[in-house]
């Protein structure tokens, strides 16, 4: 698995944190709220810890971050 950048442990961590706590995934904007970006931003973010294998997510629902690792 490719390494990832300071901010894409943070979105990872935030991710998993928010299921923790709330048994589902975070929405974009839940996710871009938390992490204090844009939802571009924080999309940007989800696609690449998608394409480093460490997600998945199913394009057009909401709630649909599974974490795979």
């Amino acid at each position: 698995m490719k390494e990832l950048t300071v901010r894409q442990k943070e979105c990872l961590e935030a991710i998993r944190k928010y299921i923790a706590d709330h048994g589902y995934a975070p929405t974009m904007r839940e996710l871009a709220e938390i992490l204090g970006v844009y939802m571009k931003c924080a999309y940007d973010h989800v696609r690449t810890l998608e394409r480093k294998g460490y997600l998945h997510k199913v394009e057009g629902h909401s709630r649909t971050i599974v974490l795979l690792k």
